[in-house]
């Protein structure tokens, strides 16, 4: 029994990653007709994985689909690999002439690449002292945030520790409650004002109304603090 028909016997159990464990490295192996790397991607398309099916069926010519096709040049954009090294990377034959659909594919990838990039530098560019200022403000004031929590959890359990006045660590155990939400609301709120200002509006609001929420229960959990 060959490598396809035990792959094929693991499919029907059900076993699908043991199928591609098997077929995989054969498939690498494989020559023309390319028996194995066909089973592979036939693997894949029925496992719903097109950009998978596209890796290992692009060098059987005409086999692919356009949506096949089109994942694959996605996943090699996504991949970062340049395209004298996309060969070596969709593991082809280094003896055998580009399949037919190859050429296509490669173009379709360099172009979401270069749509990536430019959307990369277009953030970049948008980027401005005020909103670099506040994500600079909205690090510090989180760390401070996590700092002064870490120092009062010592106190708190310094006082119970030495046997001190339990009012005493619920007063600083409170606090401390009060001041990090507060610190963390302000840190939450300056993350969404540098979202604001260069990437979306949507998401900066969100940012926004979770940074005034945590604020305004640090101050109801203040209030009820020291009102008793």
């Amino acid at each position: 029994m060959d490598e396809v028909e035990r792959a094929r016997e693991l499919l029907a159990q059900g076993n699908h990653r043991a199928a591609i464990n098997l077929l995989k490295p054969a498939a690498i192996r494989d020559r023309p007709p390319f028996a194995k790397r066909r089973a592979l991607a036939e693997l894949y398309r029925q496992l719903g994985a097109p950009d998978q099916a596209g890796r290992w069926g692009i060098v059987i010519d005409g086999w692919t689909t356009p949506r096949e096709r089109d994942r694959l040049a996605r996943l090699l954009a996504a991949s970062g690999v340049g395209r004298p090294w996309r060969r070596a990377f969709l593991d082809l034959p280094t003896d055998i002439g580009d399949p037919a659909d190859l050429s296509s594919v490669f173009d379709l990838g360099t172009e979401y690449r270069s749509r990536a990039n430019a959307r990369h530098a277009s953030l970049t560019v948008r980027a401005t002292p005020s909103s670099n200022a506040a994500r600079s403000w909205a690090a510090f004031i989180g760390g401070l945030a996590a700092l002064q929590f870490l120092v009062a959890l010592l106190i708190v359990y310094g006082i119970a520790l030495g046997g001190g006045d339990s009012d005493t660590a619920r007063v600083w155990a409170g606090g401390t409650l009060s001041a990090t939400l507060v610190l963390l609301g302000a840190s939450t709120g300056l993350l969404g004002w540098s979202h604001i200002l260069v990437t979306s509006r949507v998401r900066g609001a969100a940012y926004l109304t979770l940074g005034a929420a945590l604020a305004v229960l640090g101050i109801l959990v203040a209030t009820s603090i020291f009102s008793t």
